[in-house]
């Protein structure tokens, strides 16, 4: 016994073979495994999977960034915009969400739909928010009494479907103001001058581009033989406008058209000096068009829940969505309107109550 255990310490290589891994053997393994795993997991950490969160945003009191020229800015104003946040998340931070009321798991493909990739969709919601303002103001002067010249321009690319044909010639923000030699003034001028042609047929077309005009050609698509041909793009009329004062909105990085409804009510207040809401705190949603019309929007039980959680008596909603609101908080009125009447007349009622 006393000989074998002699041996074994002689021979430490052949007691290593018979008996467990030597510890520094299986750290240096451990260590050259995690090196090798290491761009991997930063990868998973940092780089975007092509899943967005969406949850309730921020509630913004629009008045704080309403600037008229020759009239002083209503202090502790009553009006808010709603909005909903958007994440683009990891692969980490996807595993990590916990889905609920206030969280919603998007792909890529159903956010932007078939209109293009990620940065077309951000082109596009900021071009839509700079028309939100200026049609905004616009239907805010003129409700006012206000002079406002407006000249519809065309339609403005701002979406393009992926696989049409016009996708490798056009921009999101080009100005459609010709098709084949006729005058496009709005969306009607353009589907007409399209009528008389079928899927794959060529069309010559002129865009203004920033400063510039820029001829194409490209092929109309159809779906279908008995629907009309269509370019692929998400295209409503544009209006150049030209008001009797400087009007200022500064909404900070929300985009979309979905402030343009508050962001009316704020320029009203502004201009009669406070007192449109009484002492409520008025938070609400909606497209807002050139007629004073409201438009349906997206994310509507996040902008529903962001008002209740931050304090909101009053919640203004456009009409088409109301359908779709799943909860109505304690303690929030929700009023659907259509128009910018309607949502003056709410306010008028409550204020009147007095409560």
């Amino acid at each position: 016994m006393d000989s074998h255990s002699t041996m074994n310490s002689d021979n430490p290589g052949k007691n290593l073979a018979r008996g467990a891994p030597n510890r520094s053997t299986v750290k240096s393994f451990a260590s050259q495994l995690i090196i090798a795993l290491l761009p991997l997991v930063i990868c998973l950490y940092i780089l975007p999977c092509s899943f967005f969160r969406f949850s309730p945003g921020e509630v913004l009191n629009i008045e704080d960034r309403v600037t008229i020229e020759g009239h002083e800015r209503v202090q502790d104003g009553q009006f808010y915009l709603t909005s909903v946040s958007v994440q683009e998340l990891t692969a980490f931070t996807l595993l990590g969400t916990k889905l609920g009321r206030d969280n919603e798991i998007k792909s890529l493909r159903s956010v932007v739909g078939g209109i293009g990739d990620l940065s077309q969709y951000n082109m596009s919601t900021a071009k839509m928010m700079e028309i939100s303002k200026n049609t905004a103001i616009a239907v805010a002067l003129r409700h006012e009494g206000y002079p406002v010249e407006s000249t519809p321009l065309g339609v403005i690319i701002l979406g393009i479907l992926k696989d049409a044909p016009i996708s490798s010639n056009a921009r999101v923000g080009d100005i459609i103001v010709e098709c084949n030699g006729i005058q496009v003034r709005n969306k009607s001028d353009l589907k007409n001058s399209l009528s008389s042609l079928k899927g794959g047929e060529e069309v010559s077309l002129v865009l203004q581009r920033d400063s510039e005009r820029v001829e194409v050609r490209t092929e109309v698509i159809q779906s279908h033989e008995d629907e009309p041909p269509i370019l692929g793009v998400i295209a409503p009329n544009y209006y150049s406008y030209r008001f009797p004062m400087q009007v200022e909105l500064d909404v900070g990085g929300i985009s979309g058209p979905s402030a343009g409804l508050m962001m009316t009510l704020a320029v009203i207040n502004t201009l009669r000096g406070g007192g449109l809401a009484g002492d409520l705190k008025v938070a609400g949603t909606g497209e807002i068009f050139d007629d004073g019309s409201v438009g349906p929007i997206g994310g509507i039980n996040f902008k529903v829940m962001g008002a209740a959680e931050t304090g909101m008596r009053i919640f203004l909603v456009p009409r088409d969505n109301y359908p779709e609101i799943e909860k109505f908080p304690a303690g929030l009125e929700v009023y659907p309107v259509s128009n910018l009447d309607e949502a003056l007349k709410v306010l008028e009622e409550r204020v009147a109550k007095g409560e």
